[in-house]
């Protein structure tokens, strides 16, 4: 079955066009981990009304790196679409991550 162009959503996206403090691509989580959870950490630190989103389709060690350091640091998160995927991530060069102000 086809699905109408007007019914497929990907609210990832929209978070993207939100008001956006930071962005992180995939591969700045992969190779700057730790640069990259201390600017999270930092940007809740000054307003704990932030939301960190995770982008679906990342692998499961991307996924569980992102999901382990802002747990443990309680910081909200959502995650969107397809929790992860085995081997490959869905999407290369793609920003992985987006830090926005909580509504």
């Amino acid at each position: 079955m086809i699905a109408k162009k007007e019914s497929v959503t990907d609210e990832f996206l929209d978070v993207i066009h939100a008001k956006v403090l930071k962005e992180y691509a995939l591969e700045d989580i992969q190779t700057r981990w730790t640069e990259c959870l201390d600017d999270m950490k930092n940007l809740y630190k000054q307003s704990q009304k932030i939301m960190v989103h995770i982008r679906g389709g990342l692998t499961f060690k991307d996924t569980n790196r992102i999901l382990k350091g802002v747990a443990q640091n309680s910081i909200p998160f959502k995650v969107y679409g397809r929790k992860y995927l085995d081997r490959e991530a869905a999407c290369e060069g793609c920003i992985a991550v987006v830090v926005s102000v909580n509504k």
